[in-house]
This record gives structure tokens, C-alpha cells and sequence, in this order.
């Protein structure tokens, strides 16, 4: 007669010893003992029972059985095969099926293995369902793993993952969504979120603490109510280092200041005279020659940074007049240097500002804002006119507002 193979609870011995080992080797591993701990085999124990078709057991001997692995109930092909000798006494067997090759298929899906006895002309039906073990469940697609965390240390996460590959481009953990070809694309792989603290943190001592790679999207992204949206610590190199192009845009505003001492006369012959205040600001005079006066104010800074353009967005003057009604600033002219011969007009304002207490004005700059390599050189103008040679005019300061340009 040919013998029989009857379910036993095969469903939770299998998935048990697929994921108890790795707990119970170290729960929670000293960084110095990561090195020393060993790979888990992925041979699964299976336990099953050899029986007559009137349910006595089979005679005690070696029997060659062949296990499949499907992930459907019917049909289909097998993800892995494996074919083994099992002794059995009073018809138990105990043996391990090595599926090395179909370890990803265990990734939450349904899976079924079927049986088939050498000699048989098919396959037992049905074929068993692999269901897991209680916490296994756990580690299904869509679960949360919840706790508290101890500390930052290995061990005292909520999740611990330790990669003990040294070899560069390895990664603990891989993160992927969307429809890609091999990293993240448009969609989120990883999303670190947090209130307080970190959402996602990364710390290395000589290669990458994280690492992010999008084709359209964000290859990291962080928010934070309070603390840092994204942080970067190395013990050596960059903190971040941003590959490709180089790219690093920010859509924080930039402020840039010239003190009011740093003015030039507008031409050699300029009879202007003027007086440095300790603040750093300028008082400016008139000089012999009578009418209106222009100082000069040029502008040293980057004009590409990290790969972004520059773009202006407002400029600020910071001034106070000895008396309004004798000595006051008639205009105000940003110029955009386009080679070593010519300009282009960023701002022109012919207000007249009069004020005898110390005040500031601003004029949003839209025209001609967006700095190039080739055209980053910035001179302001500002028209002054005088009653006489003893009112002035005092220039605090000049701030400039930048933003990367979209």
C-alpha cells in the first residue's frame, strides 16, 4: 500500500525556526560582539507523519520525499523544489528543507507547499498552508511595530538592524516604493516622521549615514515639529555630501550686508567727503562742489552657490538724515554688471527718503534678479542732494535678500 502523509502543525514549525534564531542567538548585541555573531541558516525544519490509507503508520525505514513551494493553492510552478530521505519511526519524520533559493518569497504572501512521495504519480492534495507563528505576524506587510526605546545604542531601538558588511554600497536596510528599476522614484521608500527628536537618523564614522537616491523625487526627505527635519554627523568626510550635479537648494532666505563704510567715491574727481562712525556707518557731506552727490556701493558675493543660481529678492537701505529738508536721499540704482563693459538695471527708485530718525526702506527686486556665473557683479548707486556742506546724510548699511533660484 502506498503510504499516506498526514498534516501535522507543520504551519508553526515551520515559520519558528525560520525566525526564532535570530532572536534567540542576542537579543540585544554590544556593537563590539556584531562581528562575532553568525549567519542564520536558512535550512526550515519540517515535521510530518507517513501513514497507511487505513491511517496505521507506515513500516519504520528511508523513504525519499520531494517538498514544493507554491504561492498559490493550485497550479502554478514552484518557487523552490527540494527532495529528501526521511527516516521515520512509527512514521514520524523530521527533516530540514533547504529553500535558499525562495527566501524573498517569504515576504507576507500566502505560500503553500506541496508533497509528493517517490513513486506517486502526483502531488498530495491539498496542499498545506503555511500560516506563521504568533509573532511572525508581526513582520507582515502593513504591521507596526511599536515600543520604547531605551537609548540610542544597538539593542536600545525600537528595531535594530545591523549590517556587518564593510564593503561600500551595502545597506542595512532598503528602502522601496513605486514602480522603479532600482532605487525609489517619484514615491517615499523610507518616511521618518517625529514630533520630537529624529525621524530618521544615520550616523557613520567612514562611509554613509544615510544615503538617498531619487530619480524625480526627494532621495531624503524630513520634517519635524521641533528639532531637525534632517541632521548629519561624520567623524570624517562630509557630513553631506550631495553627488550628480551637486545641488543643494534651500528655500530659507539669505541675508547679505555692506556696511555703510564701505562706500567709493562715484568718480576721482568728486569733491564728497565723509565721516566713519563707529556702528560702521557712513555720514556723508556734500563736499565744495555744490548739487547732487552718488555714492558708490559694490557687491562681492556668490553668485552660483552649490550648484544653484542666485536670485535676488530685496534690497534694504538703512539711513538717517541730519535734516530732512536740506539733505536726503533723492534715488537709489541696483546694476547687474553683464560683462566688463555694461550693466542691466535690477532696481531704479527716484523717491525721495527724508527722514530725520534712523529708518530703513525696502524695494522688492523682480527684473533682471537671477545671478549667473557670468553675470554676478552688483554695484548700487545712491543719489544724495544738499543744500549746503554742512547736512548730511548717513547710510547705516545696505542688506541684500537672496533665495536659490527655482
Amino acid at each position: 500500500m502506498t503510504p499516506l502523509i498526514r498534516k501535522t502543525l507543520l504551519a508553526v514549525t515551520l515559520l519558528a525556526v525560520l525566525l526564532t534564531p535570530a532572536v534567540g542567538t542576542q537579543a540585544q548585541p554590544a556593537q563590539d560582539d556584531v562581528q562575532a555573531l553568525a549567519v542564520v541558516t536558512s535550512a526550515l525544519n519540517f515535521q510530518g507523519r507517513l501513514a497507511n490509507p487505513d491511517g496505521s503508520a507506515v513500516a519504520d525505514g528511508d523513504y525519499s520525499v520531494t517538498f514544493r513551494l507554491y504561492n498559490v493553492a493550485v497550479g502554478g510552478s514552484a518557487l523552490a523544489t527540494d527532495t529528501d530521505t526521511v527516516h521515520t519511526e512509527r512514521g514520524v519524520f523530521n527533516t530540514s528543507l533547504d529553500w535558499a533559493a525562495a527566501l524573498d518569497e517569504f515576504n507576507g504572501q500566502q505560500l503553500y507547499i506541496g508533497i509528493q512521495l517517490a513513486g506517486a504519480p502526483a502531488e498530495w492534495t491539498p496542499r498545506i498552508t503555511v500560516r506563521p507563528v504568533p509573532y511572525a505576524l508581526g513582520l507582515r506587510p502593513g504591521a507596526n511595530i511599536e515600543g520604547a526605546s531605551t537609548g540610542h545604542e544597538p539593542g536600545e531601538q525600537v528595531l535594530n538592524v545591523v549590517n556587518t558588511a564593510t564593503g561600500p554600497g551595502r545597506a542595512a536596510i532598503l528602502g522601496v516604493s513605486g514602480a522603479v528599476t532600482q532605487y525609489p522614484g517619484v514615491t517615499c521608500g523610507v518616511i521618518g516622521e517625529a514630533a520630537h527628536g529624529h525621524g530618521v537618523s544615520g550616523t557613520s564614522t567612514d562611509g554613509t549615514g544615510a544615503y538617498g537616491y531619487s530619480v524625480s523625487g526627494n532621495g531624503l526627505f524630513g520634517a519635524s515639529v521641533s528639532g531637525n527635519g534632517l541632521y548629519a554627523m561624520s567623524s570624517s568626510g562630509p557630513a553631506i555630501l550631495a553627488a550628480g550635479t551637486g545641488v543643494i537648494q534651500s528655500i530659507a532666505k539669505t541675508q547679505v550686508w555692506v556696511s555703510g563704510n564701505s562706500l567709493v567715491k562715484n568718480v576721482s574727481t568728486d569733491t564728497t567727503r565723509w565721516d566713519m562712525q563707529v556702528n560702521g556707518a557712513a555720514r556723508i557731506y556734500r563736499g565744495a562742489t555744490a548739487g547732487t552727490k552718488a555714492i558708490y556701493y559694490p557687491f562681492t558675493l556668490p553668485s552660483v552657490l552649490y550648484g544653484q543660481p542666485v536670485k535676488l529678492t530685496k534690497l534694504t537701505v538703512y539711513y538717517v538724515c541730519h535734516d530732512g529738508t536740506k539733505g536726503y536721499i533723492t534715488g537709489i540704482y541696483l546694476n547687474k554688471q553683464t560683462d566688463a563693459d555694461s550693466a542691466i538695471v535690477v532696481v531704479s527708485d527716484s523717491t525721495d527718503r527724508t527722514s530725520n530718525t534712523a529708518a530703513s526702506y525696502s524695494l522688492d527686486l523682480t527684473t533682471n534678479n537671477v545671478l549667473s556665473a557670468d553675470q554676478g557683479g552688483l554695484g548700487l548707486y545712491i543719489n544724495l542732494a544738499f543744500d549746503d556742506d554742512t547736512n548730511w546724510v548717513q547710510i547705516g548699511g545696505v542688506r541684500l535678500e537672496l533665495l536659490y533660484a527655482p
